[in-house]
Order: structure tokens, then C-alpha cells, then sequence
């Protein structure tokens, strides 16, 4: 058990304002390791659905940002929108970045075989 408490990351999803708007209160939680900021289901709280990037969701999110670089929590943000996109994230301070989501894996993974066996 003292194994498995070491090991174990806790990480807080900051998905809605409340999230946001509690983001000290969070990043203070002892246990917490990281958090994980999904612009897609913050833009759809505030509002802004499909709009990940809208000025007021990038608002948002830089506070988070803000309050884990003066903790000891990670920041994580989904959908890097490529490498260089990626880059731009990784020079802002996020530690980890998801590249991709796992549909869309998928849907590219069966889109390059349909592709070889219409040849």
C-alpha cells in the first residue's frame, strides 16, 4: 500500500469556470501532482463550444497555468494542434501535452487502410 501511494499520480481535470475560478484552492491540495486542462470541455462550459482556442478560453487557461507555475503541480493541456502548436504550448509551461485523442487515432489508423486496399 505505501508502494502504491508513491506511485500513484493525482491529477485534477479543469474542465468548467468553477475549476478555474478555484484553481489556487486546487494546485494547494497536497496530493495533487498535475492538472489537465480539456479546452473542449472548458469552451463548452463557458459557452464557447468548439471554440478551444476563443480568447476567453485561452484566458482561463492561462490562469491555470499561472497558479501551477507557482506550485509544485504539472500543468497538462489536451489537444496540441501539432508540432509546432506543441512546441508553442511546451514554451508556455506546460509539462505534458495530448497529441491526440483516441478516435482520432483510430480514424487514421482505419483511413490509411482503407486507403492501401483501394490500391
Amino acid at each position: 500500500m505505501d508502494i502504491a501511494n508513491d506511485e500513484i499520480l493525482v491529477i485534477a481535470q479543469i474542465e468548467t469556470m468553477k475549476a478555474v475560478n478555484n484553481i489556487e484552492e486546487i494546485v494547494a491540495v497536497e496530493d495533487v501532482d498535475a492538472t489537465f486542462i480539456d479546452p473542449s470541455d472548458l469552451s463548452a462550459s463557458m459557452g464557447y463550444r468548439g471554440q478551444f482556442w476563443h480568447p476567453e478560453v485561452v484566458k482561463a487557461m492561462d490562469k491555470v497555468l499561472e497558479a501551477c507555475k507557482g506550485s509544485r503541480v504539472a500543468p497538462g493541456i489536451a489537444f496540441g494542434r501539432g508540432p509546432a502548436h506543441c512546441g508553442e504550448l511546451i514554451e508556455q509551461g506546460y509539462r505534458f501535452i495530448a497529441v491526440g485523442s483516441d478516435t482520432g487515432f483510430i480514424r487514421a489508423g482505419v483511413n490509411a487502410t482503407l486507403s492501401q486496399l483501394k490500391r
